[in-house]
Protein backbone atom coordinates (compact mmCIF):
# COMPACT_ATOMS: atom_id res chain seq x y z
CA UNK A 1 0.00 0.00 0.00
CA UNK A 2 1.43 3.35 -1.02
CA UNK A 3 1.61 6.34 1.31
CA UNK A 4 -1.12 8.03 -0.77
CA UNK A 5 -3.48 5.06 -0.39
CA UNK A 6 -2.68 4.87 3.33
CA UNK A 7 -3.45 8.58 3.75
CA UNK A 8 -6.68 8.20 1.78
CA UNK A 9 -7.71 5.25 3.94
CA UNK A 10 -7.04 7.26 7.12
CA UNK A 11 -9.12 10.14 5.80
CA UNK A 12 -12.02 7.82 5.01
CA UNK A 13 -11.75 6.32 8.50
CA UNK A 14 -11.80 9.73 10.18
CA UNK A 15 -14.69 10.88 7.97
CA UNK A 16 -16.71 7.74 8.77
CA UNK A 17 -16.12 8.24 12.49
CA UNK A 18 -17.23 11.86 12.19
CA UNK A 19 -20.42 10.96 10.35
CA UNK A 20 -21.21 8.23 12.88
CA UNK A 21 -20.61 10.57 15.82
CA UNK A 22 -22.78 13.29 14.29
CA UNK A 23 -25.56 10.83 13.57
CA UNK A 24 -25.55 9.54 17.15
CA UNK A 25 -25.46 13.09 18.50
CA UNK A 26 -28.44 14.19 16.39
CA UNK A 27 -30.34 11.05 17.33
CA UNK A 28 -29.76 11.27 21.07
CA UNK A 29 -29.35 14.99 21.72
CA UNK A 30 -31.77 16.49 24.25
CA UNK A 31 -32.18 19.90 25.82
CA UNK A 32 -34.31 20.95 28.77
CA UNK A 33 -37.38 23.05 27.94
CA UNK A 34 -36.98 26.80 28.29
CA UNK A 35 -39.42 27.96 30.98
CA UNK A 36 -40.22 31.61 31.61
CA UNK A 37 -42.73 33.91 33.27
CA UNK A 38 -44.09 36.22 30.59
CA UNK A 39 -46.70 38.04 32.68
CA UNK A 40 -47.29 38.43 36.40
CA UNK A 41 -49.80 40.98 37.67
CA UNK A 42 -50.78 41.77 41.26
CA UNK A 43 -53.79 44.10 41.31
CA UNK A 44 -53.34 44.95 44.99
CA UNK A 45 -49.95 46.55 44.30
CA UNK A 46 -51.30 49.09 41.85
CA UNK A 47 -50.83 52.48 43.51
CA UNK A 48 -54.34 53.84 43.31
CA UNK A 49 -56.87 55.48 45.57
CA UNK A 50 -59.38 52.77 44.72
CA UNK A 51 -59.68 50.78 47.95
CA UNK A 52 -61.44 47.95 46.12
CA UNK A 53 -58.35 47.29 44.01
CA UNK A 54 -55.97 47.66 46.98
CA UNK A 55 -57.74 44.81 48.76
CA UNK A 56 -58.02 42.60 45.67
CA UNK A 57 -55.86 39.50 46.23
CA UNK A 58 -56.10 38.22 42.66
CA UNK A 59 -52.83 37.56 40.81
CA UNK A 60 -52.51 36.76 37.10
CA UNK A 61 -49.64 34.92 35.41
CA UNK A 62 -48.48 33.56 32.06
CA UNK A 63 -46.08 30.61 32.09
CA UNK A 64 -44.30 29.83 28.81
CA UNK A 65 -42.67 26.49 27.99
CA UNK A 66 -40.58 26.20 24.85
CA UNK A 67 -39.21 23.01 23.28
CA UNK A 68 -35.80 24.03 21.94
CA UNK A 69 -35.22 20.72 20.11
CA UNK A 70 -35.94 20.78 16.37
CA UNK A 71 -36.33 17.01 15.89
CA UNK A 72 -37.87 15.69 19.13
CA UNK A 73 -41.13 16.13 20.97
CA UNK A 74 -41.50 16.36 24.75
CA UNK A 75 -44.03 14.63 26.99
CA UNK A 76 -44.74 16.62 30.15
CA UNK A 77 -46.17 15.12 33.32
CA UNK A 78 -48.59 17.30 35.30
CA UNK A 79 -47.23 20.80 35.88
CA UNK A 80 -47.16 21.85 39.54
CA UNK A 81 -46.77 25.56 40.27
CA UNK A 82 -46.17 27.22 43.63
CA UNK A 83 -46.25 30.97 44.24
CA UNK A 84 -44.51 32.80 47.09
CA UNK A 85 -44.55 36.40 48.25
CA UNK A 86 -41.20 37.70 49.51
CA UNK A 87 -41.50 40.81 51.66
CA UNK A 88 -38.20 41.70 53.36
CA UNK A 89 -36.15 38.53 53.97
CA UNK A 90 -39.08 36.19 54.54
CA UNK A 91 -41.31 34.41 52.05
CA UNK A 92 -44.85 33.06 52.22
CA UNK A 93 -46.68 30.51 50.13
CA UNK A 94 -49.65 32.35 48.65
CA UNK A 95 -50.98 29.95 46.03
CA UNK A 96 -50.70 26.79 43.94
CA UNK A 97 -51.79 25.65 40.50
CA UNK A 98 -51.72 22.34 38.62
CA UNK A 99 -52.03 21.66 34.89
CA UNK A 100 -52.57 18.24 33.28
CA UNK A 101 -49.92 16.32 31.36
CA UNK A 102 -49.49 17.15 27.67
CA UNK A 103 -47.32 16.60 24.60
CA UNK A 104 -45.29 19.37 22.94
CA UNK A 105 -44.15 19.08 19.32
CA UNK A 106 -40.77 19.85 17.78
CA UNK A 107 -39.58 23.39 18.47
CA UNK A 108 -43.05 24.40 19.74
CA UNK A 109 -44.08 26.74 22.56
CA UNK A 110 -46.96 26.42 25.00
CA UNK A 111 -48.52 28.88 27.44
CA UNK A 112 -50.30 28.14 30.69
CA UNK A 113 -52.20 31.23 31.76
CA UNK A 114 -54.12 31.48 35.01
CA UNK A 115 -55.05 33.47 38.08
CA UNK A 116 -55.54 32.81 41.79
CA UNK A 117 -56.41 34.63 44.97
CA UNK A 118 -53.43 35.01 47.29
CA UNK A 119 -53.78 33.18 50.59
CA UNK A 120 -52.48 36.24 52.45
CA UNK A 121 -52.73 39.96 51.79
CA UNK A 122 -50.07 41.32 49.44
CA UNK A 123 -48.92 44.78 50.53
CA UNK A 124 -45.81 46.77 49.62
CA UNK A 125 -44.80 50.31 50.44
CA UNK A 126 -41.86 50.20 48.01
CA UNK A 127 -41.77 50.83 44.28
CA UNK A 128 -41.49 47.09 43.60
CA UNK A 129 -42.46 43.83 45.25
CA UNK A 130 -40.79 40.43 44.83
CA UNK A 131 -42.49 37.09 44.22
CA UNK A 132 -41.10 33.62 43.58
CA UNK A 133 -42.60 31.12 41.15
CA UNK A 134 -41.60 27.45 41.29
CA UNK A 135 -42.38 24.78 38.71
CA UNK A 136 -42.03 21.04 39.28
CA UNK A 137 -42.75 18.37 36.67
CA UNK A 138 -41.09 15.51 34.78
CA UNK A 139 -40.41 15.21 31.07
CA UNK A 140 -39.78 12.43 28.55
CA UNK A 141 -38.22 12.93 25.14
CA UNK A 142 -39.77 11.35 22.05
CA UNK A 143 -37.02 9.78 19.98
CA UNK A 144 -37.70 8.16 16.61
CA UNK A 145 -38.53 4.70 17.95
CA UNK A 146 -38.76 5.16 21.70
CA UNK A 147 -39.41 7.49 24.60
CA UNK A 148 -36.70 8.34 27.08
CA UNK A 149 -37.08 7.71 30.78
CA UNK A 150 -38.62 10.44 32.92
CA UNK A 151 -36.40 13.31 33.98
CA UNK A 152 -37.41 15.49 36.88
CA UNK A 153 -37.59 19.18 36.02
CA UNK A 154 -37.62 21.68 38.88
CA UNK A 155 -37.08 25.37 38.05
CA UNK A 156 -37.87 28.68 39.71
CA UNK A 157 -37.69 32.41 39.14
CA UNK A 158 -37.99 35.52 41.24
CA UNK A 159 -40.16 38.18 39.62
CA UNK A 160 -40.58 41.84 40.45
CA UNK A 161 -43.88 43.66 40.24
CA UNK A 162 -43.83 47.45 39.87
CA UNK A 163 -46.11 50.09 41.41
CA UNK A 164 -48.55 49.57 38.53
CA UNK A 165 -49.00 45.98 39.61
CA UNK A 166 -47.26 44.57 36.52
CA UNK A 167 -44.23 42.37 35.91
CA UNK A 168 -40.91 44.15 35.55
CA UNK A 169 -39.59 42.61 32.34
CA UNK A 170 -36.08 42.32 30.99
CA UNK A 171 -34.60 44.40 28.18
CA UNK A 172 -36.50 43.96 24.94
CA UNK A 173 -39.74 43.25 26.81
CA UNK A 174 -38.56 39.71 27.54
CA UNK A 175 -40.03 37.52 30.25
CA UNK A 176 -38.18 36.18 33.28
CA UNK A 177 -36.36 32.92 32.63
CA UNK A 178 -36.81 30.13 35.18
CA UNK A 179 -33.65 28.26 36.13
CA UNK A 180 -32.55 25.40 38.32
CA UNK A 181 -29.73 25.07 40.81
CA UNK A 182 -29.77 21.31 40.35
CA UNK A 183 -27.61 19.40 37.87
CA UNK A 184 -28.62 19.74 34.24
CA UNK A 185 -31.07 17.10 33.03
CA UNK A 186 -29.22 14.31 31.31
CA UNK A 187 -30.75 11.74 29.00
CA UNK A 188 -29.74 8.17 29.82
CA UNK A 189 -29.40 7.45 26.10
CA UNK A 190 -26.43 9.82 25.89
CA UNK A 191 -24.40 7.14 27.66
CA UNK A 192 -25.70 4.52 25.24
CA UNK A 193 -24.75 6.79 22.35
CA UNK A 194 -21.16 7.16 23.54
CA UNK A 195 -20.81 3.41 23.95
CA UNK A 196 -22.30 2.93 20.48
CA UNK A 197 -19.78 5.31 18.93
CA UNK A 198 -16.89 3.50 20.61
CA UNK A 199 -18.21 0.15 19.39
CA UNK A 200 -18.61 1.48 15.83
CA UNK A 201 -15.06 2.82 15.79
CA UNK A 202 -13.73 -0.45 17.16
CA UNK A 203 -15.46 -2.42 14.39
CA UNK A 204 -14.01 -0.14 11.73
Amino acid sequence: MTDRNCCLGCCKFVFSCGIASLSFWLLLYTSTPLCSIEEFDALALEKTANSTIRTNRTLHYDLKLKNRIANKGIYYDALNLAFYYKPNLSHYLIGNATYPAFYQGHHKSAHRVGSFDAATEVVSENATAVFRVELATAVRYKHILWKSKRHRLVVAAEVQVNDRGSLVKLKGNKGIKMSSGAAKIEDCFNVVGILGILAFVHVL
